[in-house]
């Protein structure tokens, strides 16, 4: 499937929203999120109950891996965001 929008942050609102999340459902990300990712996490986190978990960055400024491995280890992680270039800091 194909769908035009307007840009990359509305596309991914429609994504995002469309996920069915519940109370108790984690979101993995990182210091390096985009805000416009992370305010609606901060929006279905009030409505819907699920929980924000930002994994801390290494001494390199890239996710730590460990805690990755962690944090993927908890049944309720139901998406993991992570984004490649950061718009505000942290490596490529």
């Amino acid at each position: 499937d194909i769908a035009l929008v307007e840009n990359a942050t509305r596309a991914w609102d429609i994504a995002f929203y469309s996920l069915p999340l519940r109370p108790g459902d984690i979101i993995l990300t990182s210091t390096t999120e985009y805000a416009g990712n992370y305010i609606p996490y901060l929006q279905r986190q009030k409505r819907d109950g699920i929980q924000i978990n930002i994994l801390e960055a290494d001494e390199e400024g890239a996710v730590c891996l460990k805690q990755l491995q962690y944090a993927l280890g908890n049944p309720r992680v139901r998406l993991i965001s992570l984004p490649i270039l950061g718009t505000h800091g942290g490596p490529i």
